[in-house]
């Protein structure tokens, strides 16, 4: 395909323009070359003559986009051929005998369905013993200093032992569980879990949360919050994250989440 610079100087050649989307600033291509002028037509109705006038010339994003045209055109008359031998007698059934990929009616896009996947499973907890190796772990910073609430390893074997301190800090996680469906995020979401107190705007977010809580997702179920696993390991290893919360030093703002 020829540049401008290469084309042959006549009135309309001047015209250093895209026909299509009037960019004066871009590399441009003759509009009689490779068919382009017969498939600019197809979309405009008119002709495009040498001696009409007007610019001669695709930039090169209106050359890609005008070929996408023309195979879709292609695709369209291919389609509509297989189809019209069984009009008026077309079903829907004789539809789907039709070979698209002999056709070239087969999209050029991959279909893949995405496996519900938990992310918690990922998360390594690590036990700080002592309180002093915070701040080696953690830098200092301006904005926002976080410390964390941490039990150490003699607490977290207490609370397997169904202790008074194990009781009460599993109902304060069930208590906050309960308060979750008392904010205003819960109360006017138009989807609601009922078994974790989250709130949803859309229907689809809300669907793949509940696969988190179905039975396909394993037969154990964290204690507080009801999401699911395949291990036992994995839903200790969850239900311990329940134990941690995150305090801003320059406010009273607690988090479960970092």
């Amino acid at each position: 395909m020829r540049t401008v610079k290469e084309e042959s100087a006549n009135p309309s050649a001047k015209l250093l323009s895209c026909r299509a989307c009037l960019a004066t600033d871009v590399k441009l291509y003759n509009i009689h070359e490779n068919r382009l002028s017969e498939a600019f037509s197809h979309i405009t109705g008119t002709p495009v003559l040498v001696l009409d006038g007007l610019p001669q010339h695709l930039c090169v994003y209106c050359c890609a986009t005008l070929h996408k045209y023309v195979l879709f055109r292609s695709k369209c008359l291919r389609a509509q051929h297989c189809l019209a031998e069984q009009v008026p007698h077309l079903t829907t059934g004789y539809i789907k005998t039709i070979d698209r990929f002999s056709h070239q009616l087969l999209l050029n896009l991959t279909l893949k369905k995405l496996d519900a996947t938990d992310y918690t499973e990922s998360i390594q907890v690590e036990e700080i013993k002592k309180e002093e190796d915070i701040d080696n772990i953690i830098p200092e910073s301006d904005d926002l200093k976080t410390e964390y609430e941490i039990k150490n390893k003699d607490d977290v074997d207490d609370f397997s032992d169904g202790n008074n301190t194990s009781e009460h800090i599993f109902e304060q996680q069930l208590e906050e569980i309960q308060a979750r469906k008392s904010s205003d995020n819960y109360q006017y979401a138009a989807y609601k879990c009922e078994e974790c107190g989250k709130g949803f705007r859309a229907e689809d977010a809300y669907n793949n949360h509940m696969i988190r809580h179905s039975p396909s997702m394993g037969g154990h179920a964290c204690e507080v919050c009801r999401v699911r696993f395949k291990r036992a390991s994995r839903r200790q290893e969850h239900q311990d994250l329940h134990r941690l919360k995150f305090l801003c030093r320059e406010c009273s703002f607690v988090s479960r989440n970092r």
